[in-house]
């Protein structure tokens, strides 16, 4: 019996492994430091493994050279760096909308390190970003993540080193990331506003009163107890965005 083996097949493989690879190193869950980078290339093999039937054919089939199969794999690198990238920049939002709660509710000196920032991050920012990351395991929407970079082959072949609709998909992550952020922090924004002019009136009506002694324990107690009622309704409009955003994508 007679057995053939196709370099170019073991090539492929490794291809997928790489791009997967790169993207789980980025995305979020999978790319948190809780996750162990030795997990992550274990997971990237699996799914390579179950992805590379189906997708052989998207590779071509001449690499003659050690140069042309460097550029592929950098190609494969730099994609899949990018798409992690793309669907961390959404979820960031929820650190940018946090950073505009803490100011609204006086707590902009409070702040925590968080390993996976690598820096300082608010006390709003931390808990959004938990709770967050929570949600999409249980909502089961980090199961979009792997459809995601499956049909990422559609979009950018590996033969094709066309990044312009990549670079248009950044660019419309970045917009829409300011956008969510302001609307996800609206309600504690505008509660910060009215207790700022509230007191200001108050000021201008009773001098006495020691402004600067009162106004924080209203901003925190006051300010916890909206988002408190808030939190609920903030993390399922980011949940529903992010998915829509993630589907609109593919």
């Amino acid at each position: 019996m007679k057995f053939e083996v196709n370099l170019l097949d073991y090539l492929a493989y490794g291809l997928i492994f790489v791009r997967i690879g790169a993207f789980l190193f980025f995305v979020p869950v999978f790319s948190e430091t809780a996750i162990s980078p030795r997990i992550r290339v274990y997971l990237a093999f699996w799914f390579m493994l179950v992805m590379a039937p189906a997708l052989q054919g998207s590779f071509p089939r001449e690499m003659d050279s050690t140069a042309l199969l460097a550029t592929h794999v950098i190609h494969e690198v730099l994609v899949g760096a990018a798409l992690g990238l793309v669907l961390k920049f959404m979820f960031l939002t929820l650190e940018f909308a946090g950073s505009l709660i803490s100011q609204a509710v006086g707590l902009t000196n409070v702040s925590f390190n968080s390993p996976n920032m690598g820096g300082q991050i608010s006390l709003p920012s931390n808990l959004l970003m938990l709770a967050a990351t929570l949600l999409l395991i249980e909502t089961d929407i980090h199961h979009h993540f792997i459809r995601f970079i499956y049909e990422s082959y559609a979009l950018l072949p590996a033969h094709s080193f066309n990044t312009q609709d990549l670079t248009q998909s950044l660019l419309k992550s970045s917009s829409d990331m300011m956008s969510l952020g302001f609307k996800l922090s609206t309600p504690l924004v505008v509660f910060g506003l009215l207790v700022s002019i509230a007191l200001g009136i108050l000021n201008r009506l009773i001098p006495q009163v020691q402004i600067f002694m009162v106004s924080q324990p209203l901003q925190l107690g006051f300010g916890f107890f909206v988002m408190l009622y808030a939190i609920r309704e903030l993390l399922i409009t980011f949940l529903k965005d992010y998915e829509r955003f993630l589907l609109g994508m593919r």
